[in-house]
């Protein structure tokens, strides 16, 4: 069984003078958080929902000078060439039509 430290003993027997208090106090707060009204707020009119395309509604990056080797271009430009591959045979299209 674990025993209490000094200042848990401390702590429960100042609650035990004070709880009282310490009820009537957080009592007071909480009626009065429930009877503050807040402020009339006019509703604004609900604009137009307009639907951008993922390339429109990012922001452009801005981007630092990049060093792009003639290796990595190659690599990019075949992991390019492989994802319109696989996005060719979903749709039902031949790789001979790209």
């Amino acid at each position: 069984m674990e025993q209490l430290t000094k200042k848990q003993i401390q702590n429960r027997v100042y609650y035990a003078k004070n709880a009282e208090k310490i009820i009537d106090k957080s009592r007071e707060q909480y009626v009065s958080s429930k009877t503050a009204k807040s402020p009339k707020v006019r509703k604004a009119k609900p604009k137009p929902v307009t639907i951008k395309p993922d390339w429109q509604a990012l922001p452009p990056a801005k981007s630092k000078a990049s060093k792009i080797t003639s290796e990595e271009a190659a690599r990019l430009n075949a992991r390019r060439r492989i994802e319109d591959i696989l996005m060719a045979r979903e749709l039902g299209l031949d790789d001979a039509d790209l």
